[in-house]
Order: structure tokens, then sequence, then C-alpha cells
């Protein structure tokens, strides 16, 4: 424990870098306002090289009580505090590693690999500061294979489909368009260590508007088909390009399949440690 009132230019143990006993961070209390006070530069040697021989001046600030101020001495760089976590979402370990360093000595970054390696500086005074190091194991839950499961149930519009040469001859039959005011979803989540952000695949689905005898349909799915009409005295055809899926494959492929219809890629707290999110649903 540091002295009370310690005497000038005495030292003294003032506490222990990151609490750990084999770094004592020591003081030593001077008058400025007494002739030949000089302020010595940060980083200086302590002057008692024998009891002290790698402590290096690390800050000077005025003492709380009075007009005199405290020089305190380091050894750097420091002791390694870790602390070990549980990322509360993702499971994963999160080990934390600080070091006490000169100031601006810490090359920040991030090293992505089977794990993640984030490396940040920390200000602590003027010339001191703490070396961060964040190391963050892979989630159990890491890809799709491997992800959470839970339920939703949402809206959906399921996609229409329209089969253009029977719509001429029988529009009943030409036209379908189911629909689901409540349907069960499942999400599944997972998190993936990645420098830039994850590349997701997800269920294309990309409809078309037509007009045909004068009426629209809007986001319907069809086959690639060309038809013909009679436009004054002469045929026209009149050619529409499969959409994507295309009627056929959407019936033939689609109809009981699980599908995702939506997926977001999240940052978290973490640098390049991000959570996937898709949710699947049951065709009709």
């Amino acid at each position: 424990m540091a002295e009370e009132n310690p005497a000038l230019g005495k030292s003294y143990v003032h506490g222990y870098s990151l609490e750990n006993k084999d770094y004592p961070i020591i003081g030593v209390v001077w008058n400025p306002h007494m002739g030949g006070y000089t302020p010595s530069a940060m980083g200086t040697a302590h002057p008692d090289t024998t009891s002290y021989p790698t402590h290096k001046l690390t800050s000077i600030t005025p003492t709380a009580a009075d007009q005199r101020v405290l020089w305190l001495y380091e050894i750097l760089p420091g002791p390694t505090l870790t602390s070990f976590n549980i990322d509360p979402e993702s499971l994963a370990l999160v080990t934390r590693d600080v070091i006490r360093v000169v100031g601006g000595s810490v090359t920040p970054g991030v090293a992505v690999g089977a794990t993640l390696v984030i490396t940040e500086e920390e200000a602590v005074t003027d010339y001191v500061s703490n070396k961060v190091i964040t190391t963050i194991a892979a989630a159990s839950n890491s890809s799709l294979a491997t992800a959470l499961e839970s339920k939703r149930t949402m809206g959906y519009q399921f996609p229409a489909r329209i089969n253009l040469a029977l719509l001429d001859d029988c529009p009943v039959l030409g036209f379908r368009q189911p629909s689901a005011r409540l349907v069960e979803a499942t999400v599944k989540t997972y998190w993936t260590i990645s420098s830039s952000t994850p590349s997701i695949t997800f269920d294309t689905i990309i409809p078309s508007t037509i007009t045909v005898n004068d009426k629209e349909y809007q986001d319907v799915l069809h086959d690639a088909v060309t038809l013909n009409y009679t436009c004054g005295s002469g045929t026209v055809p009149v050619s529409w390009p499969a959409t994507t899926p295309s009627a056929t494959q959407y019936a033939t492929s689609w109809i009981g399949q699980q599908k995702v219809i939506a997926a977001e890629v999240i940052p978290t707290k973490y640098k390049s440690f991000w959570r996937i999110e898709l949710t699947f649903l049951t065709m009709r």
C-alpha cells in the first residue's frame, strides 16, 4: 500500500501493474517549487538502477492533497492479465490479454484464421498504454450444418404461376396464386470468422408482370413461351423468357422443399466475427 505522506525524493511502492506483485509501480514525490526541480523525460530510468534496474518513468502528475508532484516508474512491457469469457450469443470462448506497454508501440490489427485475434491499444496515460489482445475461438455453431434452429410464424405470399399457353384456352387452369396469411418458418443461425462480409447463398425468385388479353398478372412465374396474336390483318409473335425459377422448375423441384426466403449478415461487437441468419420456408 502506498505511504500516506511519503517523504520527498524517497522511493516507495505505489501499487502494482495490473495487480501483479511481480511488477511494483515505484512512486517518488517531489516539490516542484523547490529550487533545482527539473522534470525528467518519460522513459527515463529510475535513478536507483541497483534496486530498480528495469523501471522507467511513466507519468508525472500533481498529488491530490498538496502542491507536490508524483513521479511513477514502471517495468515496461508489464505483466499480462488474462481473462476468459463466453460470448452470450455465439457461446464462443473469448480470451482477453491485457499487457502494459509504451504508448504508440502497438500495431492494431485483425488476424483471421481458425481463431480470430484482434489487437488494439487503449491509452492509459500520455506515455503508457494497454495492449489488448482478444482471441475468439470458432463457435460450435459455425456453419449451416451446425446452426441453431428456431421457429417463426409469419405471413408470406407464395409466388403465383401462370401457364401462358393454357391461359388463352382455360384461364381457370392457367393461373395459380397460393397465399399464406400465417405460416411457420425455420430460422437457422450461425457465426463465422471472416475478414470481409460473408457471401450468403439464397434461393432467388425473380417473377415478372405481364399482360395477357388485356388482363395484368403481377409477380408471376412462367416458362419461356411464344404466342401468336392477331393484330389487324397480321399475326404478331410475342415471346416471354422464363422467370427465375420457371413455372415448371417451381412445380417440379420447389414445392414441398425448404428454400431460403431471407438471409442476413449481421456484424457483432467483434471485428470480423459475423452472425448469419437464414430463414427457410417450405414452398407451396
